[in-house]
């Protein structure tokens, strides 16, 4: 989805940028309400190498 209106990443994007970035791990947030939710994981993996997860209701990220 193209969601750059409303000043957002669709997974490829965030995928992308994540890699160049040299982040440790991605998670997705910010989900559709619709849709196969593990597509976007596969989505974002094409072009970032790391670990990758989805936000989930209430998830706690120890920095």
């Amino acid at each position: 989805m193209d969601g750059t209106k409303a000043g957002h990443l669709n997974s490829s994007q965030a995928g992308l940028l994540a890699e160049k970035a040299n982040v440790k791990k991605l998670i997705l947030t910010h989900l559709p309400h619709f849709g196969e939710l593990n597509n976007l994981l596969a989505e974002a993996n094409e072009l970032y190498k790391g670990e990758t997860a989805l936000a989930s209701y209430l998830m706690e990220i120890n920095l």
